[in-house]
């Protein structure tokens, strides 16, 4: 049995109808904010202030429909525009319009007899497409094109841009940016020293895979050992309410009776207790834990030296001033190891690139940068907490996007690169198949008028014209995205109308929506 209550199954144009008005609905909501010169959208808040921001992804959290077909619509979504910002850290707004673009076409296409099935195929043949040519058409980022990268994410405000792009200045490719609260009105930069650890899994969240836990001044513990037991759950508990601070635990896994009791404790107490899982696998993993202990001034908690979680003391951990884990990594700010130790670990990674004969420099690069990169720590000020929290979220996506562009390149940007995705040359690359006069055509012009409408929307956000924006933006280079926030865009609305135009049966669940 599913659960108490009664169901209702509903079944073809109702479903169609409200999942169309669905799709339509978080689209509108977001709409408004797209573009350098997007507008400010406010949530209304039962107890508190209403939350003003710009964020695409923030506003589409927060939408809802008392309909439960449409609420289809929305959550599926809001999914696809998650999956983007954790993947690519910008793109949620271009991801919501996308996949309602697709949704309204696609069922026109399926009114006009259309085969839904077939029309899944024939979008992810142009998905394929699609995502190839964007790799061919990407440009390596240099340090002339972050600030236009940052220009954009951050909706054209030159202040927090610029602060973005002295902070990458300061810390390279390899180093960690952390957003904090200011005490005073103004933002500012500070530099420092730090760690960043890529796809970092945090074992002990409990607010939901995006979000964001942060400590301060926090201690930090480092095993290569699994943590299990209850008994072992209890050590660990007992440490934090030792130390009275925040407790930073990078380990190997975090499973079992032990994962579930810490996972209560932290939910219940409120306690500040963070677990991640180290990065890389197997000896890879260990030898990491092994400089992060280092780093940190922890006592490296190792299986072979005979230790068990229950030997581990308060005295062995370490410090970091600022520990961040958000989906996408962890930035630990400040290295308290001992110096000698850690110029030692310098010099060995040196050697290991000097010599190295086995394609692994890249490998031996990224961990000594535990040692070397960086860090920048950009303390956000302004007159109210809601101004404050804009500015958090806009230095977030900003910040991830120049991460993207850095790794996977750039492409025009202010929609031209959607706009321009379909040529002829492309289209001869589609397979051919019986089908393909009849049906493939016909999807190539959904997913053209669906790309197009993309900068349609931001030239009437900007009063801009099409002239104007391809001048900005081939001529001088100005107006960039990063290449993987376009492919996860793409990727992620198709999936999405697909998901939705494929739907053709509801079962609500009258509990649901009492």
């Amino acid at each position: 049995m599913i659960g108490s209550g009664t169901t209702e199954n509903v079944t073809g144009s109702a479903v169609r109808k409200g999942l169309i008005e669905g799709s339509a609905e978080i689209a509108e909501a977001v709409s408004t904010t797209f573009g350098p010169y997007g507008r400010n959208v406010a949530v209304t808040m039962k107890y508190n202030v209403p939350r003003i921001t710009k964020d695409g992804a923030t506003v589409a959290g927060y939408m809802a429909s008392t309909d439960p077909i449409r609420n289809v619509a929305i959550q599926i979504i809001n999914q696809a525009a998650n999956e983007t910002a954790i993947l690519a850290g910008d793109g949620t707004t271009s991801t919501t319009i996308l996949s309602n673009e697709l949704v309204k076409q696609c069922f026109e296409m399926i009114s006009q007899g259309y085969q839904p099935m077939q029309l899944k195929r024939d979008l992810l043949d142009l998905q394929d497409v699609l995502l190839r040519h964007l790799e061919v058409e990407s440009a390596e980022l240099g340090v002339d094109q972050i600030k236009s990268i940052a220009m954009v994410a951050c909706n054209g405000n030159e202040e927090l841009a610029n602060l973005v792009t002295e902070a990458f200045q300061v810390i390279g490719e390899d180093g960690s940016v952390t957003v904090v609260p200011s005490q005073s009105q103004y933002t500012t930069l500070e530099a420092t020293e730090g760690i960043r650890l890529e796809r970092s899994n945090i074992l002990t969240n409990v607010s939901g895979e995006a979000a964001r836990v942060k400590h301060e001044n926090c201690k930090v513990l480092v095993t290569d050992l699994d943590i299990v037991t209850l008994a072992q759950a209890q050590v660990i508990v007992n440490i934090q309410a030792d130390l009275s601070s925040p407790l930073l635990i990078i380990c190997n896994d975090l499973v079992g009776e032990a994962a579930e009791a810490i996972t209560y404790h932290v939910r219940e107490h409120k306690s500040p207790i963070s677990i991640i899982r180290g990065p890389g696998v197997a000896v890879a993993r260990r030898e990491s834990l092994k400089d992060l202990a280092i780093v940190t001034g922890a006592k490296f908690i190792s299986k072979d030296a005979g230790y068990d979680m229950e030997d581990v003391k308060s005295k062995f951990v370490g410090k970091a001033d600022i520990v961040e884990i958000t989906a996408n990594e962890t930035n630990i700010v400040g290295r308290h190891g001992d110096p000698k130790l850690i110029e030692d670990r310098i010099n060995y990674y040196n050697e290991l690139i000097d010599q190295d004969k086995q394609g692994n420099t890249t490998n031996y690069k990224l961990r000594r940068a535990y040692f070397t990169a960086g860090a920048a720590v950009l303390y956000v000020g302004g007159t109210s907490e809601s101004e404050i929290d804009e500015k958090k979220d806009s230095l977030d996506d900003t910040i991830r996007a120049v991460r993207s562009a850095l790794a996977e390149g750039y492409v025009m940007g202010g929609g031209l690169t959607y706009a321009r995705l379909m040529p002829k040359r492309l289209l001869a690359t589609i397979p051919k198949k019986k089908w393909y006069k009849k049906h493939k055509l016909t999807s190539v012009e959904v997913m053209q008028n669906s790309l197009t409408s993309l900068m349609t929307l931001i030239l009437a956000n900007s009063g801009i014209t099409t002239a104007e924006m391809h001048k900005q933006s081939v001529l001088n280079n100005n107006i960039i995205d990063p290449t993987l926030v376009i492919k996860s865009t793409i990727s992620n609305a198709i999936g999405a109308a697909i998901l939705i135009s494929t739907t053709d049966c509801v079962v609500v669940r009258e509990e649901l929506h009492h």
